[in-house]
């Protein structure tokens, strides 16, 4: 079992900044949503998680000035990476049902080596996910599908989950000031 830990500001360096400020923001919706952490179910979640996408796209647009989202992991295929930021050689998938026992996890992976075929510069792969994500996917098997991803085509996949706090308000806020 992997121990779920409370991530500072200063942890999030090693991810890269516009990841970083993305997670943050991500985290301060999620924190100001009504429910956002209670189970709803196939229909009510699915509309709920679409909303949340949507305020997260628009507002990361807001702070990045650029539209980094939707971006096309490989031709032939409607595989798109929920962000990726190119400077950083990083995809970030929302993954907010990565805590069930059935998820896009290993999917997401391929979609990476896809894309790595197709020439575009892949090297981490970043899961933003609900509690419950870094247990799950800290299994046997989902940990050695990481090792071998991670040895065998230097992708390194790495989970944040969202924490229902009052402190993620604050976090998002720092986010949205000008450096």
């Amino acid at each position: 079992m992997v121990p779920k830990v409370q991530l500072q500001v200063s942890d999030l360096l090693h991810i890269g900044d516009q990841v970083s400020r993305l997670y943050l923001l991500a985290q301060g919706i999620a924190a100001r949503t009504p429910n956002f952490f209670d189970s709803k179910g196939p229909g009510a979640g699915d509309k709920a998680n679409g909303q949340f996408m949507e305020l997260l796209r628009t507002a990361a647009k807001e702070i990045f000035k650029a539209d980094f989202s939707e971006k096309k992991a490989c031709r032939g295929a409607r595989y798109c990476f929920d962000f990726y930021f190119p400077n950083e050689g990083i995809a970030v998938e929302v993954a907010l049902s990565l805590h069930n026992p059935v998820s896009e996890y290993e999917r997401d992976i391929f979609k990476c080596l896809l894309a790595r075929e197709e020439g575009i510069e892949v090297t981490q792969l970043i899961f933003i996910a609900r509690p419950g994500a870094l247990s799950r996917q800290g299994a046997p098997g989902p940990r050695k599908i990481a090792a071998l991803v991670e040895r065998l085509f230097g992708l390194c996949i790495d989970i944040l989950e969202l924490e229902p706090s009052s402190v993620a308000h604050s976090l998002s806020e720092t986010v949205r000031k000008p450096k």
